[in-house]
């Protein structure tokens, strides 16, 4: 239904399950959170930001002690920030 493409048949698998079907099958079990995902890396890092406070991806430039859940968050520091 796109023009995305993939490198394998699982990826498109997934995309089209994902996007254009929009199934959620994964559950957050964590304190009986109940959160549902289309995929269990959605999920893990979910789990990592919301319930166990976890940042992973730090700041490069020097000096900079600050830390943040994703890549965006960090794109959006830098630019407002540095």
């Amino acid at each position: 239904d796109c023009n995305k493409t993939f490198s394998s048949k699982g990826g498109m698998y997934k995309h089209v399950k994902a996007v254009h079907l929009k199934i959620k099958d994964v559950i957050c079990t964590h304190g009986g959170c109940g959160q549902m995902f289309s995929r269990h890396g959605h999920m893990r890092h979910h789990v990592n930001v919301v319930h166990l406070g976890i940042k992973a991806v730090p700041c490069s430039h020097e000096g900079c002690k600050k830390t943040f859940t994703t890549k965006q968050m960090i794109k959006k520091h830098v630019k407002a920030v540095h």
